[in-house]
């Protein structure tokens, strides 16, 4: 991955560090491993996960908002950086024969002003193309789209208004990706709501990787995966973030 950068004491001095970054539409992020961008400014890092949602090799993810502030509260000084840990998600077990599908429980880590406690992002009967988050957000491809390769997954507001349109990257045989997970945010949206919206889209990402590791891993090489995973968390743990550079 290429080495982001702050964004310019300009963008800093032109908006307040504790609403930064609310959607006015038209805006695209993209999930670059761990950490997302804006397409518009590429050198500007938006949010950053513990790890990659589309490896799916984690138990529960941590997703966290860049904020950018300056050292000195008179406009000078230098553009510093903090890690703002905004949610966490993990797949909820639940068991009901009227009810099969899967969820996955988004857990706000700040206030309420700024983060919704608790959303449960519910999958579609035949898998994590289409998804809910109760009173929030509902995710599904249209049924005009379904039969093209390079579908775009629709989430749209409760009021039905187009919220953003995902572009999903195809697997090679390997499973590698061969792009980058894309969101293209439509309308404008609060940073509470554009934040919610993220996580959505992280969880939903990260529980159909899941999905496509649980069927595709032979049962033998079950161990040694989970072995591989859980080397990788510890490294993840050591490491710093985007945040540690500055």
């Amino acid at each position: 991955m290429s080495t982001q950068h702050p964004p310019t004491y300009q963008q800093v001095t032109g908006s307040p560090s504790s609403e930064q970054h609310a959607a006015s539409g038209q805006e695209t992020l993209v999930l670059d491993g761990r950490t997302i961008i804006s397409a518009q400014e590429p050198f500007h890092v938006l949010y950053e996960l513990n790890t990659s949602p589309c490896d799916a090799i984690t138990r529960a993810c941590d997703l966290h908002k860049v904020r950018y502030q300056l050292s000195r509260a008179d406009g000078e000084g230098q553009v510093r950086n903090r890690l703002d840990h905004i949610y966490s998600f993990k797949e909820k077990s639940t068991f009901s024969l009227r009810d099969l599908r899967k969820h996955v429980l988004i857990e706000g880590k700040t206030s309420q002003k700024r983060t919704y406690k608790e959303t449960l992002l519910t999958s579609g009967t035949t898998g994590w193309t289409s998804c809910t988050a109760d009173g929030h957000f509902t995710a599904r491809i249209p049924i005009t789209d379904r039969l093209k390769s390079s579908s775009q997954i629709v989430w749209k507001s409760p009021d039905g208004t187009t919220a953003a349109l995902e572009a999903r990257p195809k697997r090679r045989a390997d499973g590698s990706l061969t792009g980058l997970a894309q969101l293209s945010v439509e309308a404008p949206l609060k940073a509470k709501d554009l934040d919610l919206l993220v996580a959505c889209w992280m969880a939903r990402l990260w529980r159909e990787s899941k999905a496509r590791l649980d069927d595709q891993l032979p049962s033998h090489k079950w161990k040694n995966f989970k072995k591989l995973a859980r080397a990788q968390r510890n490294m993840a743990r050591l490491g710093g973030g985007f945040a540690a550079a500055f």
